[in-house]
């Protein structure tokens, strides 16, 4: 078999592992509780300080723990402000 024929083309990932992923991360990001402590288990001790910040963007691209149903103009500007937040906040401790 050639390597381009055995490789995982995205329909045969999509059928399978994808879907479930999504549904495991859904889960994750929709409830406060369980990203922050995901967050806190996962980061590297380096990162554990962005975790209130990682937080926040949540809450703007995930309002009340779900997408956006309709286009929101003023997202990248939210996320900007607060990336901007964050890297004042680490750079000052």
């Amino acid at each position: 078999m050639s390597v381009a024929k055995s490789r995982l083309t995205a329909p045969t990932l999509a059928g399978g592992y994808w879907p479930e992923l999504a549904r495991l991360k859904k889960g994750e990001i929709s409830d406060e509780g369980d990203f922050v402590k995901a967050a806190e288990e996962n980061f590297t001790p380096y990162y554990k300080p962005m975790v209130p910040w990682v937080n926040r963007l949540r809450k703007v691209v995930f309002p009340n723990g779900r997408r956006w149903e309709n286009e929101d103009s003023g997202l990248y500007t939210r996320m900007r402000e607060i990336l901007g937040e964050a890297g004042k906040a680490v750079a000052d401790r």
